[in-house]
């Protein structure tokens, strides 16, 4: 085996690191210099420093002959100086070494530890987790159990909504994260489980025991919600595949008419209920009776399942199908866990993470079904004043004890499987968090179900009937069932709740069983058994044999009753007096202070004074408290209707306190084997053994292989520290050293590494304290800037302005799926590959094509596709500034009606129908509609002649209410064109007030004073953003893409409070797969791709170019393009939740909302007169409108600023030297002839020419040009020697799939997009663009990609020889071409040495084959 030391420096060992076993190359090679402490000292290396590029060579041993060395006594934290070195021999070196500054990976060998749960004759090195993540995603499967999902409902149910949460967080931070910090401390340090751990303390053994006991009982009865949901299960998947509805469904063998007694049950009243839920004869119409009937179908199906008998006193025999389950449950168990406890992480990475992703599905879809949302208010609206009730502390302190499995030992067993060194507090934190979060997203699911349920009942959450008496088996089995099938006619969200039970069940099971088995194998070699691979088996088997036969108890026709009656004792007041004598036994008996330096020792550094305060006093205060309001709550004595009889508390009580008796019997047990009288023997059985313990001292670790997770050796970009080295894998930047010794890093600080510190570089105090590499160009002051500088780049008005309506246009989802694919295969390569090479040459867009000059005129036609988009983009922006001037008014402007711009069609409502005449009196003749009130109210409307006798809210309720029946086909044909005619009054004031827009193209009109002060405003700000180039530029990212996402996210949390936004996110959700297909989806997904991304604009150029030579750009790009993307489904979300509440406002669809908006493009009605109108709607309404014009202006001038620098850039770099002290002027001109062009866009006809300008040069130059740079840079230039320029900068090789993207994925796509545009045609539509536009916007389309040939040409033209040597010529990178870096050292014959380092040797530039400048 080969043990390499990469770039640490060796000085003389002391003693004491002789005995750790750390050794020295020398020493390695001589087993009997390992052996001896004196030849150890002589045969070190001395004070040889190898430096930061140099390292030890590999040094081969054999593993077998290694010596262990002995361990020293164990050192007691608590021991005076003086004496803490006694027995250890301490080294005369005056300045010795910290042990674990010089730590060295040891080889890897078979260990022992305590719990050895291998398979095999013989037995083997002990588990391990393979990694932290292991560790921690199984205590996060674990605890995110049943209660989370179920008994945190009932609770929140009970008590009222949010506060219950309230209490159960305050909980958590008071007593039940310190207790957990207790107990995974306890076990990581005893390497143990619960029986090994008490051993701490001799005479509170029992403790663990009572642990073991306790885990046993509430195994035995917890797996059969696991049993009720797997035949849930099966019964959803035989109803799914045969096409049915589920047994309790109307339609599949059962009435839908209810009895009155299921009437009242569910509704109660019928008196409060809407009037067309009810008909003439006073009885409810069929769809409301079928809502009682199913839903009291729920119960009595969940009834029938079990066969519960009418009382408690005959227990009745198994039922079949429930014992079949419940085998089928242990044998799983079985199987998980047959190859020990090795298989228990590589299982929980599939099941722990499955709860949360389908609680999340189940949520969102649950919330798109009316009345979810006043669910989850009864979630987010805490009654404040239940916080001053005992009732409510005692449920969450019972619940956090449940969840958590605080007092049963599970977490001791857990936390003495993972490494010594590892990070107890953050594995805390962690798993506190997600525990947490599983009880947040539970209760948000189950609340806004519960809100469907009011709903349907047409009550208030709160007054939901009998709230206080559902337990959570009816909760989870007919009450959650019943609303699923609300939702959905579907199986699948049914098949999916009973899923996420099954998973969580088995999870906690799985572990609960593993704990048992751990404590007997403890128990079994304490008696010097050995616990081969069929003693385990055997062992295993008989123990879920045992408890598959005590659960058949549980499957009989009395099983609910003692499931529940077991589940209300066995956990009533055990957990509690075991983890109280757990506190007072390690803070009062072991010593506070020495459990404290206990965990200093595994993690390296002091805690703080909170813990040793919550486990000393905190902690055993709330438990007395919890004790005692096990007196005060009593259990209840029925379930449901059925009383349980007298003697059924006293069986109880028995329950409870069983496990406790393991306490004083272990006690007693351990006084008798002691000597003397009473008072010694129990001083004797109170002090702590000294065997025990794990530590560096008491287990031969020192010579066992180290996981993933212990830092072993140099790194780049990990600290090397000893702490570092033998805890964790958590880097902090900027962590100050703890230790003398520290190793020089070889690799510039902007180097990506893989690790977490690629993430963590990303922080404001990131300072580039050397100053910038290209004093010339300048960098960025800071990571963050740059990112941010990016981020304002692609996160526009395309994220707002184009992507939702995209998205409705394309089909809703289908357009999802075609924009991501567009995304991966085209966005995200080319993004990668303009920004690497900006950041590689320093150059802007132009210049950087000095590596295939040929190619040049691909730069020039970036700068006029962005010079184009510059013109109409600002345009955008001056409307913006008028609207967010606008609303600085008491009434916003669109509002109403009766303005000096508005038209005698103007409506309020235009989809409100009050006419009766424009209703088809054929669906009035229906007989399932004859007798009722608003039929007569209508045909009586319809025949008669005197319209001013019938009341116009009676006539408007009656319509709404046949077309809630049979939809917008009850009109006449005249309706249409009525409607064609009205026009919102948000929509006159953008057309008629705004922009007085004219009636086309070829009527252009005068200025608009208004906008082009409001566009002169804009390019004021852009040029005092960049009057001092990226440093200003950088400092305003700050600004304009922080608040704008804050702002939309204001904005969408203000939309999900107002009711109707459902409907417009189901719209939005909602896919036409027929439009998959289609060209037009994929053109438009491309198209959008280019725009929101600005790939192929030359921006991203620009803004690499500022970035150090070595900054990790793969990383950015990714980071860039998924943030991008997340911020238009964002921006989705936002902008349909508020057309949603508009439709529910003027009661008309969600697609006549966006289509009323067009003229002459929807995109942009959609938000300058959509949102507008629906921001009317959100109170208060003025401060809404500013935020939202506010967040539009910030977004469109944040892409603006990097569009505009770009122009600059290109000057400055083509003619630096005639530019450099005249930049201000040249940005002066730039902003002039800018706004000037833009001046023709302020006329009436302006927003004719933005849609040419947009449709014809918006996204296509993008194609043409992404098309050439690929074939310019992968083919020409070789994608071979980009790739090699990447990894010169980056440090890592560049993987196959961007050599493809780059070579032949992209560039298809691009082409046969490009094609079938032009096949299909670009379509302006409208009478308001004469033919001759699409001559103008063809022509425009060409110039602009024109320099591209011109430049090429003039390229070959001004070379000498043949055509084909003109064109290699032109294809050769110049003599100038390469980084701006390395230039600069060439300059003084310094050259990098080394791909990964900073450090530079002198060398001869040679000449490279492909180009004319030096290799």
């Amino acid at each position: 085996m080969k043990v390499k030391v990469d770039g640490m420096s060796e000085k003389p060992r002391s003693a004491e690191q002789a005995q750790y076993g750390v050794s020295s190359e020398a020493e390695l090679e001589s087993d009997v210099a390992r052996q001896q402490e004196q030849e150890g000292d002589a045969t070190t290396n001395g004070n040889v420093d190898p430096g930061p590029d140099q390292e030890f060579e590999g040094v081969e041993r054999d593993t077998d002959s290694i010596v262990k060395p002995e361990p020293p006594p164990r050192v007691d934290s608590n021991q005076p100086e003086s004496t803490r070195n006694q027995g250890v021999n301490v080294s005369s070196d005056p300045e010795p070494v910290s042990l674990f500054s010089q730590r060295v990976c040891p080889p890897k060998m078979p260990r022992k530890r305590h719990l050895v749960d291998y398979l095999g004759q013989e037995e083997e090195g002990t588990f391990m987790w393979d990694s932290q993540r292991a560790y921690l995603i199984t205590c996060m499967g674990f605890i995110n159990s049943l209660g989370c999902l179920l008994k945190a409902s009932v609770g929140l149910v009970k008590h009222g909504g949010g506060v219950f949460f309230i209490a159960y967080v305050i909980s958590m931070v008071a007593f039940g994260c310190p207790l957990v910090y207790l107990e995974t401390t306890l076990g990581q340090y005893a390497v143990g489980g619960p029986l090994n751990a008490w051993k701490v303390i001799p005479l509170f053994t029992g403790v663990g025991y009572c642990m073991v006991v306790l885990t046993f009982l509430v195994s035995s009865y917890y797996v059969m919600e696991v049993v009720w949901a797997i035949y849930y299960f099966g019964v959803a998947m035989s109803v799914a595949l045969g096409g049915n509805l589920l047994p309790w469904q109307c339609g599949n063998g059962s009435e839908c008419g209810a009895s009155n007694e299921t009437l009242v049950a569910f509704y109660g009243d019928v008196s409060h209920l809407p009037r067309h839920w009810v008909d003439n004869s006073s009885q409810l119409m069929p769809e409301s009776q079928r809502h009682a009937a199913e839903y009291s179908g729920a119960f009595q199906y969940f009834n029938d399942i079990l066969q519960a008998t009418e009382g408690v006193t005959k227990l009745g025999e198994p039922i079949w199908y429930l014992v079949l389950c419940l085998l089928l449950v242990w044998v799983c168990i079985f199987t998980c866990l047959i190859h020990g406890p090795s298989s228990i992480g590589k299982i929980m990475y599939m099941l722990a993470p499955f709860p949360y992703v389908v609680m999340l599905i189940l949520f969102i879809m649950v919330c798109m079904k009316e009345g979810s949302i006043a669910g989850v208010r009864f979630f987010l609206s805490p009654v404040w004043h239940k916080l001053g009730k005992s009732e409510i502390w005692y449920d969450a302190g019972k619940l956090l004890f449940l969840t958590l499995s605080l007092g049963m030992g599970n977490l001791h067993t857990l936390a003495g499987y993972t490494h010594f060194h590892s990070h107890c507090y953050r594995n805390l934190l962690l798993i506190c968090m997600s525990n947490v979060a599983a009880v947040l997203l539970g209760g948000l699911t189950v609340c806004s179900g519960l809100g469907i349920l009011a709903n349907l009942k047409n009550i208030s959450v709160y007054n939901i009937s009998n709230i206080s008496v559902i337990n959570e088996y009816d909760l989870g089995y007919a009450i959650f069932p019943f609303i699923l099938t609300r939702v959905s006619n579907s199986m699948v969200f049914v098949m999916l709740f009973y899923s996420v039970i099954i998973v969580v069940g088995m999870s906690t099971c799985i572990i609960y069983v593993q704990s048992i088995m751990g404590a007997i194998v403890e128990k079994l070699r304490d008696f010097g058994v050995i616990v081969t691979k069929r003693r385990r088996w055997l062992i295993q088997m008989i123990l879920c044999l045992t408890l598959f036969l005590i659960g058949l108890l549980f499957t009989t026709k009395m099983g609910v009753y003692i499931v529940f009656f077991v589940d209300r004792y066995v956990t009533r007041i055990a957990p509690f007096i075991v983890v109280l004598l757990e506190c007072c036994g390690l803070m009062y008996i072991f010593g506070a202070r020495k459990f404290m330096h206990n965990i200093e020792d595994m993690m390296g550094h002091k805690n703080s004074p909170w813990w040793t305060a919550t486990w000393k006093f905190i902690t055993p205060c709330v438990l007395l408290g919890l004790i005692s309001c096990t007196f005060i709550f009593p259990v209840s004595k029925k379930f449901k209707d059925i009383l349980y009889p007298d003697w059924s508390e006293i069986l109880g009580w028995c329950l409870s306190l069983a496990p406790c008796v393991c306490i004083p019997t272990f006690a007693v047990w351990t006084l008798s084997k002691e000597t003397g009288t009473l008072f010694e023997r129990i001083k004797c059985s109170l002090k702590t053994p000294t065997d025990w313990g794990a530590g560096l001292q008491h287990n031969p670790e020192q010579t066992a292989p180290a996981p993933e997770y212990v830092i072993c050796s140099a790194d780049n970009h990990r600290p090397m520290h000893g702490l570092a080295m033998l805890t964790h894998n958590l880097y902090v930047p900027q962590l100050p050293p703890l230790s003398a010794e520290e190793v020089h890093e070889t690799n510039s600080e902007m180097t990506g590494g893989g690790y977490m510190s690629d993430l963590l570089t990303i922080t404001s105090s990131e300072s580039i304290d050397s100053g910038p590499e290209n004093e010339e160009r300048g960098n960025w002051r800071t990571k963050l800037e740059f990112v941010l500088s990016c981020l304002g780049y692609v996160i526009g008005l395309g994220n707002i302005w184009r992507f939702p309506f995209l998205v409705y246009r394309n089909g809703g989802g289908a357009f999802f799926f075609a924009y991501i694919i567009m995304v991966a295969l085209c966005g995200l390569p080319l993004v990668y590959m303009e920004m690497a090479l900006g950041q590689y040459a320093s150059l802007g867009p132009v210049t950087l094509w000095r590596a295939v000059p040929l190619f040049k005129g691909v730069g020039y036609a970036m700068v006029v596709a962005v010079a184009i988009i510059c013109v109409y983009y600002n345009v955008v922006n001056a409307w913006a500034f008028h609207y967010f001037f606008s609303s600085f008014t008491a009434t916003l402007p669109w509002a109403s009606c009766g303005n000096k711009w508005n038209t005698e069609d103007c409506r309020l409502n235009k989809f409100a129908v009050t006419n009766c005449s424009l209703v088809n009196a054929t669906y009035l003749l229906v007989p399932e509609l004859q007798g009722g009130a608003c039929t007569h109210h209508l045909l009586d409307c319809i025949n008669t002649t005197n319209m001013t006798g019938y009341q116009q809210n009676n006539t408007t309720e009656c319509i709404n209410w046949l077309e809630s029946i049979y939809g917008e086909t009850i009109y006449m044909p005249e309706r249409k064109n009525i409607l064609a005619k009205l026009k919102d009054p948000s929509a006159e004031y953008f057309y008629n007030e705004v922009l007085n827009v004219s009636d086309g193209l070829d009527d252009i009109g005068g200025i608009q004073w208004q906008l082009a002060l409001c566009l002169l405003l804009c390019w004021v700000i852009v040029f005092m953003c960049l009057v001092k180039g990226i440093y200003s530029a950088g400092k305003v990212a700050y600004f304009v893409i922080i608040i704008p996402i804050i702002l939309l996210l204001a904005l969408l949390v203000c939309a999900l409070l107002v009711e109707g936004h459902l409907e417009g996110i189901h719209f939005y959700l909602t896919p036409k797969w027929d439009h998959f297909l289609s060209l037009r989806v994929w053109s438009d997904a491309a198209s959008q791709v280019f725009f929101s991304l600005s790939a192929c604009a030359g921006g991203l150029s620009t803004l690499s170019s500022y970035n150090k030579f070595h900054n990790n750009i793969y990383r950015d790009a990714i980071l860039i393009c998924v943030i991008d993307t997340l911020m238009s489904v964002l921006a989705g979300f936002t902008v349909f939740a508020s057309l949603g509440i508009l439709a529910h406002q003027l009661d008309t669809t969600v697609e006549n909302v966006i289509t009323s908006s067009e003229r002459p493009s929807s995109d942009i009605g959609l938000v300058f007169v959509a949102i507008p109108a629906a921001v009317t709607h959100f109170m208060p309404s003025a401060m809404w409108s500013a935020f939202f014009f506010l967040m539009i202006v910030m977004m469109g001038m944040s892409s603006l600023l990097v569009m505009t620098e770009i122009i600059v850039t290109v000057m400055m770099d083509e003619k630096v030297e005639f530019f450099r002290k005249s930049r201000i002027l040249v940005l002066i001109a730039v902003c002039s002839i800018l706004y000037l062009l833009g001046l023709p866009l302020t006329t009436r006809g302006g927003l004719y020419i933005l849609q040419l300008l947009d449709e014809y040069c918006g996204g296509m130059p993008n194609l043409v040009i992404g098309l050439f740079m690929c074939v310019g840079l992968a083919w020409v230039y070789g994608v071979r020697k980009l790739c090699f320029d990447i990894q010169r900068m980056i440090g890592r090789p560049v993987s196959c799939w961007w050599k493809a993207m780059w070579s032949v994925v992209s560039p298809l796509i691009m082409l046969f997009i490009l094609v079938s545009t032009i096949v299909t045609g670009l379509d302006l539509g409208g009478p308001a663009f004469p033919r001759w536009s699409a001559i103008l916007g063809i022509t425009l389309l060409v110039l602009t990609v024109l320099p591209i040939p011109l430049f090429a040409f003039r390229k070959i033209c001004t070379l000498q020889g043949s055509f084909i040597q003109r064109v290699k010529e032109a294809c050769l990178s110049t003599n100038n071409w390469g980084p701006a870096l390395y230039k600069a050292l060439e300059a003084g014959g310094i050259l990098p040495c080394g791909q990964h380092t900073h450090s530079f040797c002198r060398h001869r530039a040679k000449p490279c084959s492909r180009s004319r400048r030096p290799c």
